[in-house]
Parts: structure tokens; sequence; C-alpha cells
């Protein structure tokens, strides 16, 4: 049975690899030493390397630790710790394969380390399968710990023919341990998961497992009929062989010689075939057995045979041992030793980092306490500061509510322009129609020969011309009605809380409705004060899009403040605009390329007040800076204004020709040629939106 089980093992090692022995051959194996002679390259060489271990496992372990132990030297260099793994169980594998079950296990276990540091999961559960097999029916339950770990974990990989194979190998150490309705319980887990996969190299298993645990309970019919299904399933040398010589015991237990010899022979035959010398010698004892009462002479030739077997056996051990083992002991003991070196050099590292650590702790320790009064100050600082961040809220709230109030003065203003024309033409209206009435009365009133010589044509052309006065009136009335009803959805409009979205906005109504509206606040506050108007709007421009309301209150902000400017030079200077020109503001937009997927618009305001200073005009757009006297401006307009403009992509700049440059030439002002420095030229404030 152990027997049994090292040779399942050894066809999982095969089909893990890349080809089962029955289908390698010599062009296969002089191609894969072509390669390894031609290969330029560490990685090239090492899978040639790592084949024809596997390749030699079986048939000839020499070569398969010759190449494995060059392979494990170049993997161990490059640190392709998978490829490592692999050649380790395949040497492993041919360490079984020539009886050394002890050295097998030792690779079998070094793999397994490696498996589990580098996460190699795949690997892992099968070298815990091959584990599980290598251990006696005495350590029972090792044994099956190790293949029930293995199940789990292909179960998890979804690796399903692995998963079937191993619920096969703990059905085996059932059957080995005589407790066979655990064995076929398990055996029947496997086909379960095989039957759906239909790979022969878990199917024969499971049938040759069925055929022994039949055999076991004197069932041989059964027994029988399960061998074959294993024998027409078994795809390698192995496989045939392992089927053959089970018939072969059956037989021999059953006592029909001739099918026991003729199944032996086939086993014998394969064996031979593949060089594999304990199967011909497990071949060889079942055929001596047969001959001790038939023929002695041929039960002696094949004991001959099966000890010639296991000397050669002994014999290759012998070579590998001398040849190949010494070397590929030194190649681990220069390993464990580069491994020991490479540990010190870590603990030195290690040690050496400590001690940079503790001394930076001393330095942490030194520096936090003597930072701590900064914290304290830092705290007192954070305090202080967001006390100014609330003083700053709160002036930004009365900022908006200081233009919001700027905003509902223009609008009241503009609505009773509207509404005095509405009320004038209504009473006039009325007074037509009481006339009209009088005239009538007047007409009932008089003798009936007066009223007749009356002329009616004249009457009723007096009529007329009434009722064509109170028709032009109600056109009047309905005229200014519609403007004070647009008037009051533009003011619904500006009050209405916005959603910060951007949308398509002609830029020219917005610049013109927000000139109007700032104009008529101005004016409900400054009566005596005329401001003259410029609008010079480029029709070119198409829609943009932008966040209304927050362009508007730009426009709004520089628009107060140029009247403003112009007002406070009115105020000082009020006979120089009396010689020379009333204050006035300018608004224009202009067009500086459209394209289908972009635009570049530009909105000027200018005035012709005092000017900005040199020396303030990086200030402006500065929170909280203001010219204005206390109590008239809280300095964040312009700031505000700064930020929208900057949120929608665009740049706002001022151009300003101030007093103190009043009389300089236009190169020395550092204005275009005709723009001299004569005092009154103004400040220009321009925004640019551009997408």
């Amino acid at each position: 049975m152990k027997k049994l089980l090292f040779l399942s093992l050894c066809i999982l090692n095969s089909f893990f690899g890349t080809t089962c022995i029955a289908q390698q051959d010599f062009n296969n194996y002089d191609s894969l030493r072509r390669v390894l002679e031609l290969a330029n390259h560490d990685s090239t060489r090492l899978k040639s390397l790592a084949k024809l271990c596997e390749f030699n496992m079986f048939t000839r372990p020499d070569s398969s630790f010759y190449y494995g132990y060059q392979g494990l030297a170049i993997s161990r260099q490059i640190n392709d710790a998978d490829t490592e793994v692999k050649l380790l169980r395949n040497m492993g594998t041919a360490q079984n394969s020539l009886g050394n079950f002890a050295k097998g296990l030792q690779l079998t276990l070094q793999a397994m380390r490696i498996a589990e540091e580098k996460n190699i999961l795949g690997e892992k559960a099968l070298l815990l399968m091959i584990l599980g097999g290598t251990f006696s029916k005495e350590e029972f339950s090792k044994r099956l710990d190790f293949l029930k770990q293995a199940a789990n974990l292909l179960d998890s990989l979804q690796d399903f023919p692995f998963a079937a194979l191993t619920q096969n190998y703990i059905a085996i150490a059932y059957l080995e341990k005589k407790q066979l309705d655990s064995a076929t319980y398990f055996n029947q887990l496997a086909r379960v998961k095989s039957e759906p996969l239909k790979i022969w190299w878990v199917n024969y298993r499971i049938f040759l497992t069925m055929g022994t645990i039949e055999q076991t309970k004197g069932n041989y019919e059964l027994a029988i009929e399960h061998f074959r299904n294993a024998l027409s399933s078994a795809g390698t040398s192995i496989g045939y062989f392992d089927t053959n010589l089970a018939m072969a015991k059956l037989f021999q237990e059953t006592n029909e010689l001739d099918s026991c010899n003729h199944y032996a022979l086939q086993a014998l035959e394969i064996a031979k075939h593949n060089h594999l010398y304990l199967s011909i010698a497990d071949a060889c004892i079942v055929l001596s057995s047969i001959y001790q009462t038939l023929d002695v002479s041929k039960a002696f030739d094949y004991s001959m045979m099966a000890i010639a077997a296991k000397d050669s056996l002994y014999e290759l051990n012998q070579k590998i041992a001398f040849e190949n083992l010494t070397d590929f002991d030194e190649q681990e003991r220069r390993y464990e030793i580069e491994i020991a070196e490479t540990n010190f050099q870590n603990r030195l590292k290690l040690n050496v980092f400590l001690g940079s650590t503790f001394t930076l702790v001393l330095v942490a320790f030194f520096l936090y306490r003597n930072n701590r009064q900064k914290q304290k100050s830092k705290l007192q600082i954070e305090g202080a500061y967001n006390q100014l961040k609330s003083t700053q809220a709160q002036l930004i709230q009365s900022e908006k509510m200081a233009s919001l109030g700027e905003l509902t003065a223009g609008i009241a203003h503009e609505i009773q322009n509207p509404l005095n024309f509405v009320n004038n033409f209504s009473e006039v209206s009325a007074e037509l129609l009481e006339e009209i009435r009088e005239a009538r009365s007047e007409r009932r009133d008089l003798p009936a020969g007066e009223s007749e010589s009356r002329s009616k044509t004249e009457t009723d052309e007096m009529e007329d011309e009434i009722l064509e006065d109170i028709k032009q009136n109600l056109e009047k009335i309905n005229h200014h009605g519609k403007r004070a009803d647009a008037i009051v959805k533009g003011m619904l409009e500006h009050s209405r809380t916005g959603s910060g979205e951007k949308e398509l906005t002609d830029i020219n109504n917005l610049a013109s409705e927000y000139l109007n509206l700032a104009y008529q606040s101005f004016k409900s506050k400054n009566e005596g004060v005329d401001i003259k108007l410029i609008t010079d709007f480029d029709p070119t421009i198409s829609k943009i899009k932008l966040v209304r309301a927050d362009i508007g209150k730009v426009l709004l902000n520089i628009l107060n403040n140029a009247f403003y400017a112009v007002t406070s030079k009115f105020d000082i200077h009020h006979s120089s605009f009396e010689i020379q020109e009333l204050p006035k503001v300018t608004i224009k937009t202009k067009n500086l390329g459209n394209k289908p997927d972009s635009y570049r618009v530009e909105i000027s305001i200018s005035d012709n007040g005092p000017g900005i200073p040199d020396a303030i005009k990086d200030k402006i757009f500065q929170p909280f800076f203001t010219t204005k006297p206390t109590g008239q401006g809280t300095g964040l307009g312009l700031s505000l204004s700064y930020d929208i403009v900057k949120a929608h992509g665009g740049e706002i700049r001022v151009e300003s020709l101030s007093a103190d440059k009043a009389g300089l030439s236009a190169d020395e002002a550092g204005l275009p040629a005709g723009q001299a420095g004569e005092e009154g030229k103004g400040t220009t404030f321009i925004i640019t939106l551009l997408k």
C-alpha cells in the first residue's frame, strides 16, 4: 500500500509540472538540452534546467539532480522563489523514486518552508498532499492532518482536480488502517468531484482505490471491474504498471495463476521500459511467488532479477551520492552560509537602526520639552486667529447686506418711473372720459331745436379726438406696466438664492441690466448729481456659461466704486466738470475670439474720476482694504469680485492714471499714444472671461 501511494504521488508531481512521463520522448529531451546550451539569459537557462530536472526525475534521477542543483543556484541568485520550490519538489520526487524517502522528505519540507514564507499557495497545497503521502500508517494522525489541510486549501483555490485527488489520498490512508467505511466515503467524495472534470489521471486513481477496497472486502468480481475501469482510464506508464500489478496480486489472491502471470508480466515490461527499478523488483517478486510451486528455476530467475534491480538501484544511489549529492550538499552549505551572512548584516543594520532611533528619541524629547512653551503660544495665536475669522465672516455678511441694499434701492428707484407714468396717464384718461360724459349731458339738456341745430359732425369729431387720446394713454399705461413687470421679475430673479450652477448668459444684457440697477440706486441717494452713462456692447458676443448672480455682483461692486469715484471728484472739483465735461461711466464688452468649444470675452468699466495712486494699486484687491471714509465701506467688494472672477477661470485687472501723473506725456505716463497724463483720466477695471 505504501508503494501504491508513492506511485500516485509520482503521477501528481508529474502533472503539476509540464508533461507526464509517458508523453516525454528523447527528441523533446534533446531539444531541451539544445535550448539550455544556447540560452544566454539566467531566466531562460532556469526554465530549461527546471524542465530537464522534471524530465529525468523518474528515469534518470542522477541527471535530475545534476540539472536541479544548477537550477537552484540560479533561482536563488535571481530570487525566483516559485521555481526554487518546484525544483526542490521534483528533486524530492527523484529521491523517492530511488527509495530515499528520508532525503525526499527533507527536500519536500525545505520546499514547504519557502512556499509558506513567500505565500505560494498552489505549491503549498501540493506539498501538503505530498507530505501526507510520505508518512506511514503508524503516523496516521499526522498523515491525515496534512491531507485535510491540502484539501481545504485546494478547495479555496478552486483547484478541483487536485482537490479530488486529495480526497482519494485520504481514502487510501483509511484503507491502510482497514477503516473501509471511511475509505469508501472519501473515495466517493473524490469521485463526485472528478466526474464532471473527465480527467483521466484523477479518475484512474479513484477506480484503482475502489478496486482495492472491494478486494479487501472479498468482492473480487466487483474489484476486477473497477481495476479494468482503472486500466482503461490510465494514461501513463506508471498508471499502467500500477493497475497491472494490482490485477496480478488480485488473481494471485484468488489462485488464478495464469491471469496473475499475464498481468505481472505486463507490469514487468512497463517497469523495464521506463527503468523503474523498484517497480521491476515488485513485479519480479510477484512472478517469483507464482513459480515457486510451478517452476522452481523460473522462480529463481525472477528472484535474481529482483535482486539485480535492487542492486542497480543501489549502484545508482552510490553514483548519485558520490557524483552529484556531494556537490548539492556543498551548494546547500554555501547557501546556508550566505543566509547566515545576510542575517548577520540584517542584525547589524537593525542594531544601527535601533541606536539611531534611540538618539533621535533623545533629541525629540529635548525638542519637545523646549517647544512646550511654543505650543502654548501657538494655541493663543490660534484662538486669536479664530476670533479674527469670526470677525471677517461678520464683515463679509455686512458687505453682502450692503450690496443687497444697493440693489434694492436701484430697483425701487427704477420701478418708480413707470409707476408715475401709469398713474399720470390713468388720471388724464379719467379726465377725458369725464369730458365726454359732461358733453353728452349738456347736449341732452338743450332744447330740441337748439340741440338739432348743432352740427353732429363737430360732436363726433370731438369725441373721436378724446377717444384717440384715451387709446394712446392706455397704450402708454400698458407699455409702462410691462416695464414695471419686467423690473419686478428682474428683482425676483436677483433676490432668488442661486444654485451656483453655470447657465448660458447674454453678457451684453447682463451688463446693461446691472448698469441701470446700480445707477438707479446711486440716483436715489444723490439726486443732485447727473452722471453720463456710455455703453459700447459688441453684438458678436454669443451666450457663454457663467454663474449669472456672481458675475452680477462683480459688475455691481465695480460700478458702485465708479459712481463713488466720480462723485468724490465732483464734490472737490465741481467747476472743472462744468468747464470740461460731466462725470461719466463707460461700460464696454468686446469679443476677443469665439470658437466652438472656447471663448474670450472682455468687460471694461471706466470712469473719469480721480484715479488710483500707484502706491495702492497692488492693495485694492486685498480683503478689508478701502480708501473710503470709516463707515462707508468694508473693503471686501473688490476682494470678493477678484475671487469670483478667478473661480470662473478669468482674470481682473485695473488700469488707472491718478493725479500724481497729471501733466505727463503719454509715453512718460505709460499710456497709449494720444492719452496724455492730464488730470481726470480716471480708472478702468478690465474683466476677462475665458474658456
